[in-house]
């Protein structure tokens, strides 16, 4: 329906004044709802309208000298693991462009174990004209197969990459590139019509398809479709006492017997919890299993350097002192630290932590652990 349309329908509406102000505002906060669908459902950093604002709309380059041009650096083509097994290391997982911090989070604490190394060794082929196949033990009946990567993908997709700057290899843009077009190739009837209509309003395109491959990661921004593909199994969601309880007792949208347990006695609630989780991280690590850290819906953990509606990577559980070890694929802009001062407790700045588990109960909301 046309605007000119909608507005007469709303003038020649024979109700009472109020009501049809109460019309136009339903009709307005529906429209907010449906554009705030399209423009937080980002991709990738290019689509970040609270920093880029009127220049996520890509296709005003097409318009003669509104847009300066820019230039992607010449980029190296590398081996896929130049180290063979060592090249894979997890605390190398760094984000690029691509907004994919779940996926990113999962192939690291995949790849903190022999085990889950070899995994993804086997899971990536090269071809002899130079492209790739990835069989996922998710789904090894639909292997996926992508060209090589061009520079512009070098420059924007994830690097392995060391704390000094080495580049340990192409295995995770070429994992994150197959991923993305994995996700592309699977979208429900909802997202294929958002996505064409957000590829429509900022792109010029009206297609679900994202504008490179890699983007398509970002699709499994909100579930664990990215730990069941790169096992091949389930995952177990271990929430923690601040997404379930809250400061007072208060739970994110249901209510639980431990949240009304709560209102009596919190501290023993709060020790069931992080039994859980001590119990969940042992067994987790005790088999080789991934394991993210999520902040999806923990209270004001930045505060404390930890990153909100973010996933990190577990990459190692000290059962006995109760200690996490975790990195942030991101890298160390943020890290854990003290909130006075914002210097990192272990007083280095390089996107790895540790965390007891009491603090990371008060600060994160789940784990999830895929189990194989």
């Amino acid at each position: 329906m046309k605007i000119s349309a909608l507005k007469s329908a709303i003038l020649k509406y024979k109700g009472t004044r109020a009501a049809r102000i109460i019309l136009a505002l339903l009709i307005i906060g529906l429209v907010v709802a449906f554009l705030s669908r399209i423009f937080l459902d980002m991709e990738c950093a290019s689509e970040n309208i609270f920093q880029r604002g009127p220049r996520v709309f890509s296709w005003l380059k097409k318009i003669p000298g509104l847009y300066a041009p820019h230039s992607i650096p010449e980029q190296l083509q590398q081996e896929l693991f130049p180290e063979g097994k060592i090249s894979i290391d997890p605390l190398c997982v760094t984000q690029g462009a691509v907004y994919d911090c779940r996926f990113l989070a999962s192939v690291s604490s995949l790849s903190s174990t022999e085990k889950g190394k070899q995994m993804i060794m086997n899971m990536i082929k090269q071809q002899d004209n130079g492209s790739f196949t990835v069989t996922f033990p998710g789904d090894r009946a639909a292997p996926v197969t992508v060209s090589a990567l061009t520079p512009q993908e070098i420059y924007l997709y994830a690097h392995a990459k060391t704390f000094k700057g080495k580049e340990n290899g192409s295995w995770l843009q070429v994992l994150e590139k197959a991923y993305g077009q994995y996700r592309n190739n699977h979208q429900d009837a909802e997202k294929l019509v958002t996505r064409s209509m957000k590829h429509l309003l900022l792109e010029g395109r009206a297609t679900p398809i994202s504008e490179l491959p890699g983007y398509g990661a970002a699709y499994g921004a909100s579930d664990d479709n990215a730990l069941m593909l790169l096992t091949g199994g389930t995952v177990t969601d271990v929430p923690t006492s601040s997404k379930e309880i809250g400061e007072f007792g208060l739970g994110k949208g249901y209510v639980t017997w431990r949240q009304v347990r709560s209102w009596a006695d919190r501290q023993t609630v709060v020790g069931e919890f992080l039994k859980d989780e001590d119990e969940a991280l042992k067994d987790a690590f005790g088999h080789g299993y991934p394991v993210i850290a999520a902040t999806e819906l923990a209270s004001n953990p930045e505060t404390y350097g930890v990153r909100s509606h973010h996933a990190y990577s577990v990459v190692g559980y000290d059962a006995k002192n109760k200690m996490l070890h975790i990195r942030d694929v991101m890298g160390p802009a943020m890290e854990f630290w003290d909130p006075d001062s914002k210097i990192p407790y272990d007083k280095i700045r390089d996107g790895n932590f540790s965390i007891a588990l009491i603090d990371y109960d008060k600060l994160f909301s789940h784990l999830h652990i895929g189990r194989y």
